[in-house]
């Protein structure tokens, strides 16, 4: 049993080495990985029944053997069948059975007892002498493959790139066989600042200000920039994509910094290195002092994210998921079942419990995977828009869910909704093509980039209108011009009242009803991106 019980765990941590170097979970699922797969599997059943052979094992320990067959000896010890395949020989040799290939004749064995533990077997092959280990040593050498697999899996785990993550740092004791990372100073002139909005300088000589004066609290993106490169170790070439570049942002406790940009300005890529996925190019990110490059799992015990799209199991209630994710975040069995009942009530979910979330609708698994976010009581949330596809009741519903969440809390929001924007947002910053634009109150960007106020009348001669409405303001900017509708453009708040003083006139009977619009969020946003939005 013990040989049985040490080979089955040594063959599971050899199994967790292996996963740890492969560059994704899913690889067993691609058409060319299973057809890699496949092959191994012919390979090692043909390797077993190679290395299990009686007759190789006792060629192997010829103790005469050349220097190259001696490696192999030492490279197949890695390997736990072939430990099993020797230990399982010297067991049966003794106790069963087995052939004699000097004499060409089968012998019976004399039985295995407790002194046989450290004797090995010695015997002649063709001339040349063999010693085959014993069972205790064969036990040996398998508990000291398990213990080496288990080292080189944590060791890989921790600092090899994969879809568990970035790679992280090595810990203290094994620093000096690491090169060092050159750390990035605020001062970093690699990445060219864009100086798009005085908002940016501002935020620019906030997280600096913060910096110096080593203020932990919130969440601080100093100098963070990623480039997706199409060779590893670095290397530059043409085709290197540049998804960040330069960015300094700051958010407070009982704060909603909300992420606007095209596809592609680098909203996903910001929030995979804030979850610790992709590791950045240049400077660093800190959770409440923590940087991300070296204290990632710190960082992620007090970090809640929600991805895009729901990532729950049809197989369990709405119940068990919450109360799975609070034993994660290390709470203990009373206080999860305690938060887990205080969430369903907070996200409207107590009714239906005990329901699998197979049966749920795209609200109800929005709202989970929201509250799953917020399981722990994070100091940080990561919202990947979080209301994506959902009907209006439904998303109203989540953004009282938001609002409640923000308490005591900084809450990262990305969304291509303006209304969504506008609803939740205390800040809300514009990237893009991976740089930050201009960042702000919703009411700063419409009145920064909205083009000032809009004026919408109704008048059958819009041109008479028109040309009155340039003799007092020559500046005025015709937006719209239909049959029965005029809408100008006006950009100072002098102007504005002008037009409003001619347009309450009447200007004599030509106007019969106007009124005063102010730029939405949604222009405003197409001005900053400038032709990507066209």
């Amino acid at each position: 049993m013990g040989l049985f019980a040490g080979f089955t765990l040594n063959m599971l941590v050899f199994g967790c080495f292996l996963v740890t170097i492969l560059s994704s979970g899913k690889a067993a699922y691609t058409v060319k990985s299973t057809q890699l797969t496949y092959t191994l599997l012919l390979v090692g059943i043909v390797l077993q029944g190679f290395i299990s052979s009686h007759l190789l094992l006792m060629i192997l320990h010829i103790t005469d053997l050349p220097g190259a067959f001696a490696y192999i000896r030492h490279v197949l010890s890695l390997y736990p069948p072939f430990q099993f395949s020797t230990a399982f020989y010297e067991v049966s040799r003794r106790s069963s059975w087995h052939p004699l290939y000097m004499e060409r004749r089968w012998v019976e064995g004399e039985g295995y007892e407790w002194g046989h533990f450290w004797l090995s077997q010695e015997g002649w092959l063709k001339g040349h002498q063999y010693v085959t280990p014993s069972l205790g040593e064969s036990l040996v050498k398998m508990a000291w493959n398990t213990c080496l697999f288990a080292v080189l899996a944590w060791i890989c785990d921790t600092v090899l790139a994969s879809n568990r993550g970035a790679r992280q740092t090595f810990p203290h004791w094994l620093q000096f066989c690491k090169r060092k990372s050159p750390r990035v100073s605020s001062n970093s002139t690699d990445f060219p600042l864009p100086s798009h909005s005085d908002s940016v300088e501002e935020e620019t000589e906030r997280v600096k200000f913060l910096r110096k004066q080593h203020t932990d609290s919130g969440l601080q993106m100093v100098n963070l920039a990623h480039i997706y490169r199409k060779y590893p170790c670095g290397f530059s070439a043409s085709s290197d994509v540049v998804a960040l570049t330069g960015l300094y942002l700051t958010a407070e406790r009982d704060e909603v910094l909300t992420l606007l940009g095209h596809n592609g300005a680098g909203k996903s890529t910001l929030m995979g290195i804030l979850t610790g996925l992709i590791a950045p190019s240049q400077g660093t990110a800190l959770v409440n002092g923590a940087d991300i490059r070296e204290n990632v799992d710190i960082i992620r015990r007090h970090t809640g994210y929600c991805p895009q799209h729901s990532i729950l199991w049809d197989e369990l209630t709405a119940y068990e998921h919450l109360y799975l994710f609070s034993r994660l975040k290390g709470l203990t069995a009373i206080q999860s079942r305690q938060r887990t009942n205080q969430i369903l009530r907070d996200v409207d979910l107590d009714t239906c419990s005990d329901a699998r979330t197979a049966t749920f609708s795209g609200g109800m698994r929005r709202r989970l995977s929201i509250a799953l976010a917020g399981t722990g009581n994070p100091d940080i949330l990561l919202l990947d828009e979080p209301t994506t596809g959902l009907d209006p009741i439904n998303r109203f519903q989540v953004w009282k869910l938001i609002h409640r969440l923000k308490r005591s809390r900084v809450v990262v929001l990305t969304t291509h909704s303006m209304e969504e924007a506008e609803a939740l947002s205390d800040r809300i910053a514009i990237l893009v093509n991976g740089r930050l634009r201009c960042i702000g109150s919703s009411l700063y960007l419409k009145n920064r980039f909205g083009g000032g106020y809009q004026v919408c009348l109704l008048t059958k001669q819009p041109e008479t209108v028109l040309s009155r409405i340039h003799s007092i303001a020559p500046a005025a900017l015709t937006l719209t011009h239909n049959a029965d509708s005029l809408t100008v453009g006006l950009s100072d708040i002098a102007t504005a009242q002008a037009v409003f003083a001619l347009a309450e006139s009447g200007l004599e009977g030509l106007v019969s009803a106007w009124e005063l619009r102010h730029p939405s969020l949604e222009q405003a946003f197409l001005a900053v991106t400038g032709p990507l939005a066209t």
